[in-house]
Formats: structure tokens, sequence, C-alpha cells
């Protein structure tokens, strides 16, 4: 397989992109769904989910929704990968970020008027589930 890598150059200040090949075999190659199979039977806490987002298309509300779906309460971080290396990733980044922080604005908000929180709860829901 051919491979890219960059290298700078401090003395001229410049970068190059050198091809390189790299042995790999048929048990190698991956689906990425077989990637996070394998992680999740070796014991890590992870969930494969694909969004396909592309510059070639307008995002879709459903789009939208079916990111805000992946938040998870109890997550610690979040892993966005990219096959394209264009900006769909960039956009399910800045909806899951946007979320996380106005939940939490949200949630400073509600524990400095002293708010029930289960009543909060069941209102955040209702109101990102369509957002």
């Amino acid at each position: 397989m051919l491979l890219h890598r960059e290298e700078y150059n401090p003395a001229s200040n410049q970068s190059n992109v050198i091809g390189y090949w790299e042995n790999i075999f048929a048990d190698d190659v991956k689906s990425p769904a077989e990637v996070y199979t394998a992680l999740k039977d070796e014991g890590y806490n992870v969930t494969y989910r694909r969004i396909p987002l592309t510059r070639e298309r307008e995002a879709l509300a459903s789009d939208v929704d079916a990111i805000q779906c992946c938040k998870d309460n109890v997550a610690a971080r979040y892993l966005f990968v990219s096959h394209t290396g264009f900006g769909g990733v960039a956009y399910a980044m800045a909806i899951v970020c946007l979320r996380l922080n106005a939940e939490a604005n949200l949630e400073s908000n509600v524990q400095q008027s002293l708010v029930n929180t289960h009543i909060f709860d069941e209102w955040r829901e209702f109101t990102f589930s369509g957002f």
C-alpha cells in the first residue's frame, strides 16, 4: 500500500510529501465497523455510529438529529473520524460542541434558579430531540 507522510525541513522552512510503501496482508484490511467491533471485543467501551456527511450535499435536519442522538451523558470523550479529509468531521464536531456548551449553560442557569433537576432533565430531552 502506498502511504504518504509530510516531512518538514526547518532549514528551508518547507514541507515535502514523501511517498512510501507499506506491506499489508488481506487480514489487515478492515472496515470501520469491523475495527470498532474488534475494539469492543477487546473490552473497550466504544460505540460505532456512521453518519455520512459530505461537502457535496447540504446537511439535512435528519443528519443533525442523528448527531444529536449520539450524545451520551456518561461519555468521557468523543472521537470523530473522516475518511474523506473534508468538512464532515468539523461539522459534526461543531454540532456536538454547540450542544454540550448549550447544555452546560442551561444546567448552570437552572442550578442558580433552584429548579428541580428532575424536571430539567425531562425538559432538556424534549428541547433537544428535534433540534
